[in-house]
């Protein structure tokens, strides 16, 4: 299983956000249109992910990280799917929709940290950072490299979201 860790906050000003991870030398990496299609699991949660941007592609992904406003570690499994207008009709049947989160995701790149300025569908603007841990980028190197991004682009305690997206929105009828 893979590993990260994120962190979650609002973050209005994404002009400034990107001026900000181009001055710690992060690289633009693509513009995401995203359609996550959340399924009432018991553990963790899971979702479809449904991507246009230099190409269109579709994932399922299970993941679990305790909900707090601090960085933490998320546990998660990503599978491609060929098909997911009926796994998500499948899925849906089976366990229930729980909610559907639209955005726009700009990916920067700064070292094993994924940058993500997002504008979220009747939400708002946020960034997320994810530091992959794996290979050569050990936790405590990955917190250390999530660290230098987080203070670089401004980002203090008092904005970080404990929660997924899928959370800030009302749940599903």
């Amino acid at each position: 299983m893979a590993s990260n860790i994120e962190i979650k906050a609002r973050f209005e000003d994404l002009l400034k956000a990107r001026r900000l991870a181009a001055d710690i030398g992060s690289r633009k990496r693509a513009i995401l249109l995203q359609t996550d299609t959340y399924f009432d699991v018991k553990q963790g949660r899971l979702k479809t992910r449904e991507i246009r941007g230099d190409e269109r592609r579709a994932e399922l992904i299970w993941y679990e990280r305790a909900n707090r406003a601090t960085a933490r570690i998320s546990e998660y499994q990503v599978v491609p799917i060929d098909h997911p207008n009926e796994l998500k009709l499948a899925l849906g049947g089976a366990l229930g929709i729980v909610q559907v989160v639209r955005k726009r995701r700009e990916l920067w790149m700064y070292k094993n940290v994924r940058i993500h300025l997002d504008r979220v569908e009747k939400l708002g603007n946020f960034i997320e950072l994810e530091a992959v841990v794996g290979g050569r980028y050990t936790s405590q190197l990955s917190r250390r490299n999530l660290q230098v991004v987080k203070a670089a682009l401004g980002i203090s305690d008092a904005m970080l979201v404990p929660v997924s997206y899928s959370d800030l929105l009302p749940r599903r009828g």
